[in-house]
């Protein structure tokens, strides 16, 4: 197998990471606080604040920066809520508080079964996302003991999933070349079309099997899918 297949990187949110509910979470951590907040509200705010993170996330490159970012988040977060009508008083640092007590990930279950089968089998792993610098911890946390190769994180790198460099970043970290690599994830542009120009191969994850039209003619609901669908691009017997 090391003679094809040499290499597997993962796509982290949405791939190998979930959300708890957010929405649910901000609720409570903003009713511990004496704040009652109705749920529609709580996520038409919290989303205004997501749209706003993905388009900013590669300011939080370190721990100074990060937490800047996240100042801002905040108070978009809370500026959104008072526009709705619900004001919440609360110090800036607090805010900030609030918004970390609302974002909690989990791995996807069947995530570890397909790190174990790469371990087994020789294949290098690595994680490519359009993160901030918190990825590495959060990783590690959710999977102690999966020893990726490289976790190449956008904020870090200076660029982001919409080109091929994350991707040819990726080749030399784990030392295998492109070709011989297998990329997963769930954006058709990012996941697909990326790795594709890179030189990688890639197969696009949709859990609820509504496979949008794209590049990608190889798609999967599960990671379980994930070893035969490698055998047969690789040409495994």
């Amino acid at each position: 197998m090391l003679n094809t297949l040499g290499g597997i990187t993962f796509d982290a949110y949405g791939t190998l990471v979930q959300l708890e509910n957010p929405f649910e979470l901000l609720r409570e951590a903003l009713k511990r606080r004496g704040y009652g907040v109705p749920l529609e509200v709580v996520r038409e705010a919290f989303v205004q604040e997501m749209i706003y993170y993905r388009a900013n996330h590669m300011e939080g490159k370190d721990t100074d920066s990060l937490y800047a970012l996240r100042k801002r988040c905040a108070s978009l977060l809370f500026d959104s809520l008072r526009e709705r009508g619900y004001e919440c008083d609360l110090r800036a640092d607090e805010r900030v508080t609030v918004l970390i007590e609302s974002i909690r990930f989990r791995p996807f279950p069947e995530a570890a079964y397909v790190l174990s089968w790469c371990h087994s089998q020789g294949i290098k792993t690595a994680v490519i996302s359009n993160w901030d610098c918190s990825l590495p911890a959060i990783i590690h946390g959710l999977y102690p003991g999966n020893n990726f190769q490289a976790i190449l994180v956008s904020a870090i790198e200076g660029f982001d999933k919409s080109g091929p460099e994350l991707f040819i970043r990726a080749s030399e970290e784990l030392d295998v070349p492109a070709q011989k690599i297998l990329h997963v994830g769930d954006d058709p542009e990012h996941d697909v079309a990326s790795p594709l120009k890179a030189g990688c191969k890639a197969v696009l994850i949709e859990r609820d099997g509504g496979f949008a039209e794209g590049l990608s003619k190889e798609k999967i609901r599960s990671l379980t899918e994930l070893p035969d669908i490698a055998n047969r691009l690789f040409n495994i017997p």
